[in-house]
């Protein structure tokens, strides 16, 4: 474990947006599960809430390069890094995996292609989700799925080359994965993951 992290916002405004607008979705997203994971704690509830605001609301600001923006998104990363470093992630992780071995998605994009079914999947499971829905909006599927179209991202499986046959293959590769699973506020089975799959396509 390092002794000093200094976190410094300055590089990312020379970043590449579609990297930046990933990467960004990325740290959004460990906040996200990190808030809802059944490893979760007071400790890095705390953490995650302060990521899910900052990011949420500085994200698209700072792809435009705006300082005070770039700022905010540094800070919400370190404080997703602080809760999913303790918390960890779940579902939307696992699912992500096989899109970026198998079809090359970058990490986040990946994630935020299975963010909104996720997400949808897990709504009833914990009331941790109506708290994200007052920051992030309502119906927060539809939200999240807004939230990467207006960054730039892909929202569809299909609009990487995803074929949809593929997808009850990549719900078994997925079902192993009991690191995240077993964080996820719902059961997962198999027919959970061929179905998330299918209505991300």
């Amino acid at each position: 474990i390092a002794a000093v992290a200094l976190v410094d916002p300055s590089p990312l405004a020379s970043v590449p947006r579609p990297v930046a607008a990933a990467c960004g979705m990325d740290a959004l997203i460990q906040a996200l599960e990190a808030y809802t994971s059944l490893k979760a704690s007071p400790w890095s509830d705390a953490h995650a809430l302060e990521s899910v605001r900052l990011l949420g609301a500085n994200l698209l600001k700072s792809l435009e390069g705006d300082e005070d923006a770039l700022d905010a998104v540094a800070l919400g990363s370190l404080h997703g890094g602080l809760a999913f470093g303790n918390a960890g992630t779940a579902l939307v992780h696992a699912l992500g995996y096989p899109l970026s071995v198998q079809y090359g998605a970058a990490h986040g994009v990946a994630n935020a292609l299975m963010l909104p079914e996720a997400v949808r999947f897990n709504l009833g499971s914990s009331s941790k989700f109506r708290v994200l829905e007052g920051l992030l909006g309502n119906p927060l599927p539809e939200a999240l799925r807004t939230l990467a179209a207006s960054l730039g991202l892909p929202t569809r499986l299909r609009d990487i080359g995803v074929p949809k046959e593929a997808c009850s293959g990549m719900a078994a590769v997925v079902l192993p994965d009991r690191r995240h699973l077993d964080a996820n506020p719902r059961p997962v089975a198999l027919s959970d993951l061929e179905r998330l799959f299918s209505a991300s396509w």
